[in-house]
């Protein structure tokens, strides 16, 4: 997104979806967004939920991640389907679309989700052939052709006209290993169902976080910081109802 934000003149080209062997010629601009936005600033009802923040966001502001996910909600999408039928070479409402299905997949949390929200996407993983693990299989392959379009388009003096290396190879290779998960943990018997959004590492990530705390707020913990660091051991209540943790070495 920083990459995008910084030359957003600058297209994504991507093939044609599903098609795994399609040259790269759909672009994505950044600037189809400014001019959505730029077009609701002038109506009293707003077509999308873009804002001044989220399409126009200062250094600072681009850390924020709910923020930037405003660019790529289902309103904006059809703000951006709707300005491409003014513009034949505004594609940004195609690739905002994979974005946004490929996250619900890779997201889903609870079992009622789908249901509350009336989106078979947003239900669990029961069958091992389930259409949206299809689906995943051809992202990886347009994701792959999509990368080596970009290899090709790329010299030393080029800015790569898609994602980094690095990230391709991250998008990639964390789909398929989802979808082989899925896949195995449905077939062993011992799972009725899959849920995706628990693939994820915030759990150690918080731990790791309250680790650094407790050394002093310390960006790198060590062996010696784990050893000697207090542990909460237990949450008491203080005479005003206040609760207080008691840590023991």
């Amino acid at each position: 997104m920083n990459n995008w934000l910084n030359v957003p003149a600058q297209p994504f080209l991507y093939p044609e979806f599903p098609s795994s062997s399609a040259p790269l010629n759909q672009r994505a601009q950044f600037t189809h967004l400014k001019k959505v936005y730029d077009q609701d600033k002038l109506t009293l009802l707003k077509s999308s939920r873009l804002t001044r923040k989220s399409v126009r966001p200062q250094p600072i502001e681009r850390q924020n991640v709910k923020r930037a996910l405003v660019n790529f909600d289902s309103s904006t999408i059809a703000s951006l389907q709707l300005y491409a039928s003014h513009d034949p070479n505004a594609y940004m409402g195609n690739y905002a679309g994979r974005h946004v299905q490929m996250v619900a997949i890779m997201n889903i949390h609870s079992m009622s989700a789908g249901r509350r929200f009336r989106s078979e996407t947003s239900l669990p993983f029961t069958r091992v052939d389930d259409e949206r693990l299809t689906w995943l299989d051809q992202f990886c392959l347009w994701a792959s052709n999509w990368s080596a379009g970009c290899k090709r388009l790329t010299d030393k003096n080029t800015k790569s006209p898609g994602l980094t290396t690095t990230t391709f190879k991250a998008l990639i290779r964390t789909t398929r290993g989802v979808v082989q998960l899925i896949r195995t943990l449905l077939t062993s018997g011992a799972f009725e169902y899959v849920l995706t959004g628990k693939f994820q590492s915030d759990t150690i990530e918080a731990r790791f976080g309250c680790y650094r705390n407790r050394a002093g707020y310390q960006p790198l913990v060590t062996a010696t910081d784990l050893f000697f660091c207090p542990e909460p051991h237990s949450d008491e209540s203080t005479s005003d109802g206040a609760q207080v943790h008691v840590w023991h070495r």
